[in-house]
């Protein structure tokens, strides 16, 4: 808490001393405590910032991974911004490649501390995977030879290479344009029933896009080629 020192005194001629002057201390014999937030799920390659706040101001936080107990994954830190009161600190995190990045500010690891110099008194963790590759997908139907007439129901598969973001589209060139796929009990698989059009006939294709639940899109060209034969 706060605590005041005065004094008193008297001259030689036996006058006291009268004023009011003191000095005020805050003993903090308390360490502070840490919260690390961050956005929740996987990131791109855009900036992955997270927000450290203190429960009271801290001193000596640095962008040097080695001040922190543990960088795993991390190229390098970036402070954004620090509040006025020394409490809450952006830093924005570039990882070393693809993967799980973990970043740790430990009891009586440097970098921060308190006004009196008390470390945080607990081990604090933020981690999340970083996915800056484009997803693949493997297209398959339940049609044997792909030559398909009016009414027939063909079941299409798409098995992406990892979990995609609701919901992946289809064109079917002629016959369907940004169709919704439908969820499977894999967040990587989806299907689209596609009952072929009685009135048209050659070759079309196939194609879908999707996004991966770190914003990355797919974008390769593969494609499944149906002959529709109505005559």
């Amino acid at each position: 808490g706060i605590v005041s020192a005065s004094v008193s005194g008297s001259d030689i001629s036996g006058k006291s001393y009268s004023g009011t002057d003191s000095i005020n201390f805050t003993i903090d014999n308390s360490n502070p405590t840490l919260a690390i937030l961050k956005p929740t799920g996987t990131y791109t390659n855009q900036s992955v910032v997270v927000t450290l706040t203190y429960d009271e101001a801290v001193t000596g936080l640095t962008t040097e991974t080695s001040q922190f107990s543990e960088a795993t994954n991390i190229a390098s830190l970036t402070l954004l911004s620090v509040s006025s009161d020394f409490k809450t600190y952006a830093i924005r995190i570039t990882p070393n490649s693809d993967g799980f990045v973990k970043l740790t500010h430990a009891p009586n690891s440097p970098p921060a501390k308190d006004l009196a110099g008390n470390p945080i008194s607990s081990v604090v963790s933020c981690s999340f995977i970083y996915d800056t590759t484009s997803p693949t997908v493997t297209l398959t139907d339940t049609d044997s030879d792909n030559i398909v007439s009016g009414s027939n129901v063909v079941t299409i598969t798409a098995t992406f290479s990892e979990s995609i973001a609701a919901t992946p589209t289809i064109n079917i060139i002629g016959e369907v344009t940004n169709a919704i796929m439908t969820a499977t009990s894999s967040s990587s698989v989806w299907i689209y029933p596609w009952t072929v059009s009685t009135t048209t006939s050659g070759i079309v294709s196939a194609t879908v896009s999707g996004i991966d639940l770190a914003g990355n899109a797919y974008s390769r060209t593969d494609s499944l080629t149906f002959t529709i034969d109505n005559t």
